[in-house]
């Protein structure tokens, strides 16, 4: 909500959320005012989601709940201060990960920073301080994480220029560390993470449009838990990311190497995020056919070099598998559909494959090897089927809905483990 921009008021007779948009503050309309409301609920229900991890449990539901308000100070052109309060709740039955404070949490600031720009050689310079949501490009080693209560947040600073046709963005953060309390979420003084991000649009030819970002991202843990015993891990991540629009197809590849050390040993991983869209012409309900496929590597972490991928704070994928996959060691294949089933209401399809990228190392949200990966040798993990709706009430309101059943591989069945099945539905009211 801090990238929305509301420069006039609406008109008088406008309804009450067009009004808080812009709240003049002074009779010369140089400074003003907007708010901002978001009220979410979540279900999450998994049936055995045991598959990759050590959990007994056969079954759990949550009702996730967020809140989150804010507001949008504006002193003249050039400065500004944003800040956002956000309160999360969660209940359920069976629901045995340990409620951390990204899920409950009493009430704190989400967001609460200063910001100054001006125009700068046909663009527009500022810089940002304070506590702030980053998502760089398509969230591939940095994002808000919005399946959480409490969305991902750091303290630091971001500087910035923008033109027409290029942006560049340099930053250094740290994030924060997550309590139940009341104000009471404290900054990680053993992690940082800190880099640069150039976009720049290409030439445009008929029929194509397409974008090329590079970027670095640098990052220390002075606590990482990657190996067996807590060690200090640096890692410094090349990313390059080409997308747009290809006669009609919407594109976007990405690929990152990351280098460095974690402990006595050197980091040489990579991953690989592609995605294609593409609406079929002329075909009824804007029917749209998507495809995917994702690779991270992985391997022994027992060598003296470590091919295991860090997603660092990305957007996570596999958030329906009750974070037990997630993009570490990995290869992720599929495809489906969506169409446009009344003028509110999208529904869809879709069939994807996973396995692992090496037999010697295991998958997980959090980073960590999964507990089963040596009591198999099997690489191929299992087929995800799946169906979704979205329904978009207004632009206030939505609904989406989604049932997966992982369907486990005969390599994970003989080890007792067993396929799972997901179901989450997410109600949003956002003004």
């Amino acid at each position: 909500r801090a990238n929305d921009s509301f420069p006039k008021p609406a008109a008088a007779n406008a309804p009450w959320d067009e009004r808080l948009k812009h709240v003049p503050l002074s009779a010369d309309g140089q400074i003003w005012v907007t708010f901002s409301g978001e009220e979410r609920m979540l279900m999450q229900n998994f049936n055995r989601p045991s598959i990759g991890t050590a959990s007994p449990a056969l079954a759990s539901l949550s009702f996730q709940f967020r809140h989150q308000y804010g507001a949008d100070l504006h002193l003249g052109e050039r400065l500004r201060v944003f800040g956002q309060i956000v309160s999360g709740q969660v209940t359920g039955d069976n629901y045995v990960s340990p409620v951390f404070g990204r899920q409950q949490n009493a009430l704190e600031l989400g967001q609460a920073f200063v910001e100054y720009s001006r125009p700068l050689y046909n663009g527009r310079a500022g810089v940002k301080v304070g506590r702030q949501q980053t998502h760089l490009g398509s969230g591939q080693l940095i994002s808000a994480q919005p399946i959480h209560n409490i969305e991902r947040n750091f303290d630091g600073v971001r500087a910035y220029y923008a033109a027409k046709a290029f942006r560049f963005d340099a930053f250094a953060y740290r994030p924060l560390v997550h309590e139940r309390g009341a104000f009471d979420d404290t900054v990680d003084d053993t992690t940082a993470i800190w880099g640069a991000y150039g976009a720049f649009a290409l030439p445009r030819r008929q029929h194509v449009s397409l974008n090329f970002d590079a970027y670095y991202v640098g990052y220390r843990d002075e606590e990482s838990a990657l190996l067996k015993a807590t060690s200090v891990q640096d890692i410094s991540s090349f990313g390059v990311r080409l997308y747009g629009s290809i006669h009609g197809a919407q594109i976007d590849a990405n690929l990152i190497q990351q280098t460095g050390d974690v402990g006595p040993k050197t980091i040489d991983a990579w991953a690989m995020v592609n995605s294609i869209r593409y609406p079929v012409p002329s075909a009824p309900r804007n029917l749209t056919l998507h495809l995917v496929s994702n690779v991270a590597s992985g391997g022994s972490r027992e060598g003296d070099v470590i091919h295991t991928f860090d997603p660092l704070y990305s957007v996570q994928r596999h958030a329906n598998f009750a974070s037990s996959i997630g993009f570490t060691n990995f290869v992720d294949v599929g495809g489906g559909f969506t169409f446009d089933a009344t003028d509110k209401l999208e529904l869809g399809a879709s069939l994807r494959a996973f396995w692992r990228y090496s037999i010697e190392d295991g998958y997980s949200l959090g980073y960590q090897t999964a507990v089963n990966n040596r009591k198999t040798d099997a690489r191929f993990i299992g087929l995800l089927p799946g169906v979704a709706a979205n329904y978009n009430l207004n632009k206030h309101v939505s609904v989406k809905g989604s049932i997966s059943p992982l369907l486990a591989s005969d390599g994970y069945k003989a080890i007792g483990e067993d396929g799972m099945k997901s179901y989450q539905l997410e109600l949003l009211y956002i003004w």
